[in-house]
């Protein structure tokens, strides 16, 4: 993983337009230190869709694990999709 650069607040805080501006236009994401400390980062809204989406993503996985640990049933979503689409009732498999 690449390194994410840093800027003090007091370094970002005027320069906060341009900043912004840049991470919005794909630029690379930069940790907001305060204090010797991480306080914030600054990311375009792109990026920070992309990582919600994943996490959703990564979320899902892990309960599907889950539900087939505990031998739940569960049904592809493929087959679940072309049900919905047919009007059909989506009953589960036991």
């Amino acid at each position: 993983m690449a390194k994410i650069k840093s800027i003090s607040i007091s370094e970002a805080r005027p320069r906060l337009t341009h900043l912004v501006d840049n991470v919005a236009k794909g630029g690379e994401p930069c940790f907001i230190i305060a204090n010797s400390e991480i306080k914030a980062v600054l990311l375009g809204i792109d990026d920070y869709n992309t990582l919600r989406e994943r996490l959703e993503d990564l979320e899902d996985t892990i309960d599907i694990l889950k539900a087939e640990l505990e031998g739940e049933p569960t049904m592809a979503f493929e087959e679940h999709l072309e049900k919905m689409k047919a009007g059909k009732k989506v009953r589960v498999p036991d």
